[in-house]
């Protein structure tokens, strides 16, 4: 997906939100009720398939790769949801960088491996025209890089490739629409800032940002 498509999605979720208010009057001049106003603010679970980005100095190691997301939210209100939950992505295709193992350099690579994040979220949530959920939220969490480069003096079955840790800081935008009182289908876009040489395990030209976007269903 080039830079002309994302534009185009971007565009397309803005102006959704900025319907959102036009939206919002209409409903209140009316006292229709229809069986989307019974939509359940429970608990809810959340599945998002779609490609992540690469962006900037990333793309020197990364092309794009299909993305996998799965969040768990708990409701604080009709308007407020914290979502717990992972982002795993699978690059088909790395080239290789230079890694520091203090101060032991080598070139790894990051290829048919699980890199990704494990956060938290915090999405505010508008209903619109009974049938759709327009969501902005904001996330941070743990990125990692996982290398395909064996550690040889290690005995945790856990811990055995070279890897790569950051923190995560992300935001999105989505817009659902709801098919029960408690499924709705949608599309996402994020965008995720991740200091990959945070620790010094690559170098500043590595780079730190990237978008996923896709399909998700909640339920």
């Amino acid at each position: 997906m080039n830079a002309k498509y994302l534009k185009k999605i971007i565009f397309v979720l803005l102006v959704l939100q900025s319907s959102v208010s036009i939206a919002q009057n209409e409903e209140g001049e009316t006292n229709q009720i229809s069986e989307y106003d019974t939509w359940n603010y429970g608990m809810t679970f959340t599945v998002q398939a779609g490609v992540w980005i690469p962006m900037g100095d990333l793309k020197k190691t990364f092309t794009s790769s299909p993305n996998l997301g799965f969040r768990f939210g708990v409701p604080v209100s009709e308007s407020l949801r914290v979502d717990l939950g992972a982002s795993i992505n699978m690059p088909f295709d790395s080239k290789h960088f230079e890694y520091n193992d203090n101060g032991n350099r080598f070139l790894a690579k990051s290829e048919e491996t699980i890199n990704g994040i494990l956060g938290v979220w915090l999405a505010q949530e508008t209903r619109f025209n009974h049938r759709f959920i327009f969501s902005r939220y904001v996330g941070l969490g743990v990125g990692f890089i996982q290398t395909d480069t064996r550690k040889n003096d290690t005995e945790d079955e856990n811990d055995e490739w070279f890897g790569v840790e950051t923190l995560n800081v992300n935001f999105g935008l989505s817009i659902n629409r709801i098919i029960t009182n408690k499924k709705a289908i949608g599309l996402f876009i994020e965008y995720n800032y991740a200091p990959y040489a945070l620790f010094n395990k690559v170098d500043e030209g590595f780079g730190n940002r990237y978008v996923i976007t896709g399909l998700q269903y909640r339920f």
